[in-house]
């Protein structure tokens, strides 16, 4: 009996002794530990059990099993309690530990924290592990929500995202690529980006890549074209960033490929439209001058010359007028192929502008070759061009400059070709010429003159004289003609037909004549405030304001902005312009003629056509050329002429103004015929309007109303 006792005794203390080693185990476990017993009750928890879930011993009691803290509501722990009793009665039948298991608890805070639990049976009791994975679990979420985000990213990009490896073989390829190539990224995947490229493309990166991948350093934006699993080719712009291994070992390259093939045409179109005309495709100024400048260079190397023509298409304004601007641009690009048809391969023909073109003639060793061409060039307008159903035949005007001879570089043959063009111009158009130095000074006085004629107007350098006329009978003041002067700076005063002419040609007359019109009607405002009686003055305007549809509207605004009554206004056209499209011009007159705008012909009777279009126009008077005025007294046929007139325009009720009477002869016989009024030098020569104002003042009283 005392032996059982002693071996109960020693039993005990190994239990305990095995107990309380446990105890010191599971206190120093840095994982949180449960003892429970049979009834699932927890008998026990160990400090890190109380860290992690703040569940005190004290609490214990009132736990009933581990799994009443799961969260979040009963039927989960329901759903726990059932899953880990048969865990446990899998343990016991197989004799192993109790499998892991995720589950979520709530700690006494309230807080909720994911744990790992599994365990193991150690008699009637369990112990009970909890792994707390709420870091890691988390840690593993933001890694998920970043590869999404990542994803999403990557699927929401327009671009391609790409991975090679250290081969430069593609391990990764988003799903644009198929956007991109046409490609699936199974497709790509295994093969190197040079087998998307053309031939000649694919050697030129594999170099490139080579040198990359040996640098093991970023790279951006390098353009290369890939060819569509259509076949179109596709520009992409490639930027990646290389990746290495733990031990700092190149594995590969990551990047993207962003689709540039749009933005690269519209860089080629913004290209070509900086130097190619618009209108005809031809090279313009700018790539012209490129053009000459590199062509001197190599003809300098072969120790040849060449020639630049200047071309300009003779009186093409008038096309503009006459036909629009749309008809004058469909003849340009007519003129255009012609001048390419004409000219050998290797030769170069641009359009600088307008209706002028340029063309660069290399190898020329003599000015004979250059003649040959200026030759053919000038043929291709020997026939008419169609417009509209109209044959229209034009003219043209050649400069001609050679290098060396005329010039070291692209600027100095540029502008005696141009000087050369000017010259031809003065010897009558339809023609062309080489440039010399002789005509260089002439013709850069043009240049000088017609850039000055420029300036006139805004330097306030034209100014406006009046010429009164009269009635023959009762010698009252009937109106005035205006007549524009400019005052030359260095020239004096000039009469119109020193300038005009060019104005006309280089289109500065609608400028001019716009001026003239707004001065006229401002001075017959101001005397007509000043209390001075003046019917009306008349206004002369060119041919080709008649081919402005705007040509009324124009006036009319300056009418309405000066203040001046229509009915004080007359316009002057020539009877060669009336005479010249009769449809085009009545147009015009006719919607002058609505607003009240008196209408005259001017230098009655020096045309040679049918004066039908006298009773056709909106006429208000006629005035006779003073080409029949001057001899008047003794040529019994001017006589005829004049006293011819008079009794038309009167029978067709028009009033008739006889120009540039001189003599008390010329005024008798005119009286004698029954003509209304004069106006000439025998009254007046044209003076400014300080001076005819006095002429007002002075016979005040007797002008007509």
């Amino acid at each position: 009996m005392g032996i059982d006792i002693a071996d109960r005794k020693r039993t005990d203390e190994a239990l305990r002794k095995s107990e309380e080693h446990f105890r010191r185990l599971t206190e120093q476990s840095p994982v949180p530990i449960a003892i429970s017993n049979e009834r699932g009750e927890i008998e026990y928890v160990n400090e890190q059990f109380v860290r992690t879930f703040g569940y005190t011993r004290d609490d214990i009691p009132n736990i009933d099993a581990w799994f009443v803290l799961a969260y979040p509501d009963p039927e989960y722990r329901r759903e726990v309690q059932e899953r880990w009793e048969r865990s446990v009665e899998t343990a016991i039948r197989s004799h192993s530990v109790i499998s892991p298991h995720e589950y979520r608890v709530s700690c006494k805070d309230g807080t909720i924290r994911t744990v790992e639990i599994f365990g193991s049976i150690i008699g009637a009791w369990e112990q009970v592990i909890f792994n707390d994975v709420t870091d890691r679990k988390r840690a593993e979420e933001t890694i998920k929500e970043s590869r999404e985000r990542f994803k999403n990213l990557v699927e929401a990009s327009s671009d391609w995202v790409w991975e090679v490896d250290e081969h430069g073989v593609y391990t990764y390829a988003s799903s644009k690529v198929r956007d991109i190539l046409g490609y699936e990224p199974e497709e790509v995947l295994g093969k190197p980006p040079f087998d998307f490229m053309p031939p000649e493309e694919a050697e030129r990166c594999f170099s490139i890549f080579k040198e990359i991948i040996e640098s093991q350093k970023p790279f951006s934006l390098l353009e290369n074209i890939n060819v569509h699993k259509s076949g179109r080719r596709v520009v992409l712009e490639t930027s990646g960033v290389p990746f290495f291994d733990n031990t700092g070992t190149l594995k590969g390259y990551r990047g993207i490929d962003r689709d540039i093939t749009d933005r690269k045409s519209a860089e080629e179109t913004i290209r070509y439209q900086a130097y190619h005309d618009l209108l005809t495709g031809l090279p313009n100024r700018a790539l012209f001058a490129d053009l000459l400048h590199h062509e001197i260079l190599e003809m300098h190397r072969l120790g040849k010359g060449l020639a630049v023509l200047f071309l300009d298409v003779d009186q093409f304004k008038n096309i503009n007028d006459s036909f629009g601007h749309s008809a004058g641009d469909r003849l340009i690009r007519q003129i255009a192929s012609e001048l390419k048809n004409s000219i050998r391969e290797f030769d170069t023909v641009a359009r600088i502008g307008g209706d002028e073109f340029t063309l660069l003639l290399p190898l020329m060793n003599r000015p004979e070759d250059a003649s040959r061409i200026a030759d053919k060039v000038m043929q291709t307008f020997n026939k008419p061009f169609i417009i509209d159903h109209h044959e229209i035949r034009l003219t043209a005007s050649i400069g001609i400059s050679l290098y060396p001879e005329d010039g070291p570089d692209a600027e100095s043959l540029l502008k005696n070709a141009d000087i050369a063009l000017h010259f031809a111009k003065d010897q009558g158009r339809d023609n062309y010429q080489f440039y010399n130095s002789s005509i260089s000074h002439r013709t850069l006085e043009r240049i000088i003159f017609e850039n000055r004629l420029r300036q006139a107007v805004e330097r306030g350098e034209m100014v406006v004289h009046y010429q009164p006329q009269r009635n023959i009978k009762t010698g009252k003041i009937t109106g005035a003609e205006a007549l524009v002067r400019w005052n030359h700076p260095d020239l004096g005063t000039l009469e119109p037909a020193q300038f005009i002419p060019l104005a006309e040609e280089t289109g500065l007359i609608i400028e001019i004549d716009q001026w003239v019109l707004s001065t006229v009607c401002n001075q017959v405002k101001t005397w007509e405030s000043a209390g001075h009686a003046l019917p009306f003055v008349t206004a002369n305007l060119s041919a080709r304001q008649f081919q402005q549809s705007a040509l009324a509207g124009m006036i009319g605004n300056i009418l309405e902005k000066t203040g001046l009554m229509p009915g004080n206004l007359g316009i002057e056209i020539t009877e060669t312009l009336a005479m010249r499209d009769t449809e085009l011009t009545s147009r015009n007159l006719d919607l002058l003629n609505a607003m009240g705008v008196r209408l005259l012909i001017d230098d009655f009777g020096t045309g040679y056509s049918s004066l039908s279009y006298i009773k056709k126009l909106p006429i208000h008077k006629l005035k006779i050329d003073k080409s029949f005025i001057t001899d008047l007294a003794g040529d019994k046929d001017d006589q005829a002429i004049t006293n011819a007139i008079v009794a038309m325009a009167h029978i067709l009720k028009l009033k008739v103004v006889a120009e540039g009477v001189e003599t008390k002869e010329q005024e008798s016989l005119l009286e004698s015929q029954n003509c209304d009024e004069m106006q000439g030098f025998l009254f007046s020569k044209p003076v400014r309007a300080e001076e005819f104002e006095k002429l007002l003042v002075s016979f005040a009283g007797r002008s007509e109303t």
